[in-house]
């Protein structure tokens, strides 16, 4: 058996590292072990751009929207290697026959934000409250260890903490887990344990139920990543064969899908 920091090169687990594994034990394996490098694409440059830029208002680096999404959109595109494409998302239609691509993001990205800072505007004026942007947090879970970073820590008009996670896709995730170890993370950051998680979907301008969090507790979160360490140090690689494999980055190596396993030169 190899430690996770042999097998990855890092002791710490993340709520994304841990959501691969689940979805995926094969493209865990390439990307986290092999180290096979992900296709880019538009929605993951897009997606880091509405993040960054929200986060250059809510902090006072950038006075506007727009010079906030410019500033963001331009390190995203500094990031591409020469000549790279990266695919599109989503699906073709009239206006926008190759999808979700480069010029999709360029009109719809400027637009989230604009819409992130009016929601913002209209909590504020409600009486909502700001605790944390990008709050970072280390977790040691009875020797598990978690890093992330929670989108945003809210105290609501009812005085309840509560923990926010932008989402730049179209669906709204099925699970609460994200927001629950981020509650945990916003109690050792600010001292503070969010009990209600929302997310918001920056396409619609709009939040997900409230939910409650106080089910995850050190206990239960201690129980589920401990036991997904096991399985990854005990390479527990898995391939979970879906109709989202079409749009992994890692599907060229594959051998689940009939991609052709990695080969690298040796140092």
């Amino acid at each position: 058996m190899s430690s996770l920091e042999v097998l990855t090169g890092s002791p710490y687990l993340s709520y994304s590292s841990f959501s691969t594994f689940l979805d995926c034990g094969e493209r865990y394996r390439l990307t986290k072990v092999v180290g096979v490098k992900q296709d880019n694409a538009w929605y993951l440059l897009g997606g880091s751009a509405v993040h960054e830029a929200t986060e250059l208002l809510d902090t006072g680096k950038a006075e506007t929207p727009l010079e906030a999404w410019q500033r963001a959109w331009e390190k995203q595109l500094a990031s591409l290697e020469p000549g790279e494409q990266p695919r599109a998302g989503g699906r073709a239609s009239k206006e926008y026959p190759n999808k979700e691509n480069r010029d999709w993001w360029e009109k719809h990205g400027p637009q989230m934000v604009l819409d992130w800072q009016a929601h913002m505007y209209r909590m504020l004026a409600e009486g909502w409250v700001m605790l944390g942007v990008e709050t970072p947090f280390e977790l040691d879970l009875d020797g598990v260890l978690i890093r992330g970073f929670i989108d945003r820590v809210m105290v609501n008009p009812q005085g309840e903490a509560e923990a926010h996670d932008l989402k730049t896709g179209t669906r709204v995730p099925a699970s609460t887990l994200q927001l629950g170890v981020y509650a945990l993370g916003a109690e050792q950051a600010l001292g503070v344990r969010p009990s209600v998680g929302r997310y918001y979907m920056t396409r619609t301008a709009t939040f997900s139920p409230a939910s409650s969090l106080l089910h995850y507790t050190p206990a239960v979160l201690t129980e589920w990543f401990g036991k997904t360490r096991f399985a990854i140090e005990h390479e527990l690689f898995v391939p979970n064969v879906t109709a989202m494999c079409v749009s992994c980055g890692v599907r060229e190596h594959c051998v689940a899908v009939g991609g052709t396993p990695p080969v690298f030169s040796p140092k």
